[in-house]
């Protein structure tokens, strides 16, 4: 083999090699987009549970599950916990203090879902609280 045939021989070899390695990168980045979009939750794994007026700014922002406090908000309460694609519940805090003692200590405790509960005038302890239970960590220790 010449010295010019070995130089295409390389350069071909090169030439391949360096498509394959960008066809192994792009695999690779398809791969972690596709990882990277799991970790974000849908909007169909975000509930809002209060009442009509309430959950109407969360509809137009396109949440889909949505649960209106009504007469019995136990009951309401009853069918968004049973729902296991919910990883997050926003709750209006009037709506809240009217559910069952055993359902508010399960609005303050649970995991998965999060429950937020939102106020109109919401105190720095109950914002820090929901802080500490939403990441784990207290900040302001």
């Amino acid at each position: 083999m010449t010295g010019t045939e070995m130089a295409g021989t390389s350069r071909m070899e090169g030439t391949e090699s360096g498509q394959t390695n960008r066809a192994s990168a792009h695999q690779i980045g398809k791969q972690g987009q596709q990882a990277h979009t799991s970790q974000f939750p849908s909007e169909d794994s975000i509930a809002v549970f209060g009442t009509k007026e309430f959950n109407l700014g969360f509809m137009l922002a396109g949440i889909k599950k949505v649960f209106n406090s009504g007469d019995d908000p136990d009951n309401e309460f009853r069918a968004l916990a049973s729902d296991h694609s919910i990883n997050m519940a926003v709750i209006e805090d009037d709506v809240a203090r009217k559910l069952s003692p055993m359902r508010r200590r399960i609005v303050e405790t649970s995991i998965k879902p999060v429950f937020v509960t939102l106020s109109k005038s919401m105190s720095d302890d109950a914002l820090k609280q929901m802080i500490k239970r939403s990441i784990g960590v207290d900040l302001w220790k």
